[in-house]
């Protein structure tokens, strides 16, 4: 089966994963994480998205200066990735031997922070564009500043594309396998009632006719899961999907109507239609609450793939490959 690609962990989106039967398609996909009470696009709102995106800028979090630098005597970086890197859960410990230079550090640090959370919080809300490819179980991901990576199961085999150095690594086939074993235990969101789920009228996206559904539900959480915390919570999904076959397996929709996957996304299958490519999905929880937040999944460019399209999961012409 194919491997969990490496996404932008502070979108929290789940990929799709190929099925070993699945046919070709490629199609453009647009994460967004939307906190802080943000409305989610409308339904096809995916050109217009790609086009912010395509503007951002590179996100820079504001660095500690030198007198700052010389103002903590043990501090350290969280390095648990892209939020780990932006210091927005509070102040440094600050070990100063002056209590002037510390205070000074301590307001120079706030309006820093203050600075880094308004950046983060625009660049999780333009979100990031991924390009994804699938012929029968091979997948291909390609996303701006990330390497292209590609996966062959039924060789045994990754690649990696440098696009930028034009350079491409492999690995698998003759490799050691490393596997990832998680123990986490599911917890399970206890609903109040059944989900109350509504047919939405059709809409045409892309030119295709596509089905909507809405499902809400009050749940309660025994502990925090993901972006969640523990308690009683409001959700609201909203999907749209086009006859057009998912790569992802189908499976059976869960009975909650896709609360659990709201804090801890865990797929991007139809939970209305499964077997039919969603197009559209805004997960919202608590909205009007201080704590909102929604999660956003838009997609557009579907397109068949075909037998002259297989070059594309292997490493192009001009590519230096190393180790």
């Amino acid at each position: 089966m194919l491997a969990v690609f490496a996404a932008l962990c502070t979108l929290g989106a789940a990929e799709p994963v190929a099925s070993q039967n699945s046919g070709g398609i490629a199609f453009d996909q647009i994460d967004r994480l939307l906190l802080e009470g943000a409305t989610p696009p409308p339904p096809g709102s995916f050109h217009d998205d790609a086009a912010r995106i395509a503007a951002q800028q590179p996100l820079h979090p504001k660095v500690a200066t030198e007198s700052e630098l010389k103002a903590q005597s043990a501090t350290a970086m969280i390095s648990s990735g892209l939020l780990g890197m932006i210091p927005i859960a509070g102040s440094f410990l600050a070990m100063a031997a002056s209590k002037a230079m510390n205070a000074a550090y301590e307001s120079e640090q706030r309006k820093r922070n203050e600075e880094n959370h308004a950046e983060l919080m625009a660049f999780l809300a333009t979100g990031t564009l991924s390009r994804f490819a699938f012929y029968h179980s091979w997948a291909r991901v390609a996303r701006a500043g990330s390497e292209t990576r590609i996966e062959k199961p039924d060789q045994g085999l990754t690649i990696l594309l440098n696009d930028e150095t034009h350079t491409a690594r492999s690995f698998g086939a003759h490799g050691d396998t490393t596997y990832v074993i998680d123990t986490q235990e599911q917890v399970v969101p206890v609903l109040d009632a059944p989900p109350e789920v509504t047919r939405l009228s059709d809409l045409v996206i892309d030119g295709r006719a596509a089905h909507g559904y809405r499902s809400t539900a009050n749940f309660t959480l025994p502990q925090q899961v993901g972006w969640c915390k523990h308690g009683s919570h409001r959700a609201v999904v909203t999907e749209y999907v086009v006859p057009v076959a998912d790569p992802e397996p189908a499976g059976t929709p869960p009975p909650d109507g896709g609360v659990s996957g709201i804090c801890a996304p865990n797929g991007t299958a139809s939970l209305h239609e499964p077997g039919k490519l969603v197009v559209y999905r805004a997960a919202e929880l608590d909205s009007g609450s201080p704590e909102a937040f929604a999660s956003v999944l838009e997609r557009s460019n579907v397109r068949e793939l075909t037998e002259a399209d297989a070059p594309l999961f292997s490493i192009p012409h001009g590519y230096t490959e190393g180790h």
